[in-house]
């Protein structure tokens, strides 16, 4: 029997949940991303509503994604993840961008019209996994809602192969202190010899899972088709 989910707090319910108690008020922020500045819409209400946050930078500064291939941002909340990626990896590369918050969509619909991503975003609304039936992914960005609870984010990590296509990595960003070891433990039993922490920084582990054998990095070398998102990187910490 699984655990019961975690009910969020009033205070974090909002981008958790379908729909917020009021109106969403968007708003922009100066987003500074390889080199490029963007008027990025936000919201009252949405993850991380100022600014694009560490654990999101870190992840798109680690994550090598597929030339054209398909990208999944799970919880995508404004957008960050899937259309930033799209903005440095070379066409015909496609993203979904998924979130159950209405007001999350909202600003992400408003982002991808503002980078002239309407031809190669899509938006779906649904919780985590659930929306999705038959779709399948080269690419999955997921910086998880931890506060939801963790047997929700444990189930999604199971369910991350039916939507991968073979070959097919997800990439996910946690705190240490929130869990990351034990969601990485999870991993290596979804994907036997196929998980590992790939970057350590400030408190946050970098988890890739997926492809073929954690010995095989050929998804980080451009010449076998692995794009490395070009952006300033900082100096790895030691992982254990």
């Amino acid at each position: 029997m699984s655990a019961p989910r975690t009910r969020p707090a009033p205070s974090q319910r909002h981008y958790f949940s379908r729909a917020a108690d009021s109106a969403a008020e968007t708003f922009t922020y100066r987003l500074e991303f390889a080199g490029r500045s963007y008027d990025w819409v936000s919201a009252h209400g949405v993850f991380s509503k100022e600014q694009l946050d560490f654990g999101s930078r870190l992840l798109l500064e680690t994550a090598v994604i597929p030339s054209g291939g398909r990208i999944l941002d799970l919880g995508c909340g404004t957008g960050s993840l899937g259309l930033l990626a799209l903005t440095v990896v070379p066409p015909p590369a496609w993203a979904c961008l998924s979130d159950i918050s209405d007001h999350a969509l909202a600003c992400a619909r408003q982002n991808r019209e503002r980078l002239g991503l309407t031809a190669c975003a899509g938006l779906v609304q649904g919780e985590l996994l659930t929306a999705f039936k038959a779709a399948v992914f080269d690419t999955v960005l997921f910086n998880p809602p931890i506060r939801a609870g963790k047997a929700p984010i444990l189930e999604t990590l199971a369910e991350m192969p039916r939507v991968l296509r073979p070959g097919g990595t997800v990439w996910v960003v946690v705190r240490i202190q929130q869990g990351a070891k034990s969601l990485l433990a999870h991993l290596e039993q979804v994907f036997p010899g196929r998980a590992q922490a790939v970057a350590r920084r400030k408190g946050y582990l970098i988890l890739r899972a997926g492809g073929r054998t954690t010995d095989d990095m050929s998804a980080h070398c451009p010449e076998t088709g692995g794009v490395s998102l070009p952006i300033a990187r900082h100096p790895p910490e030691p992982v254990s």
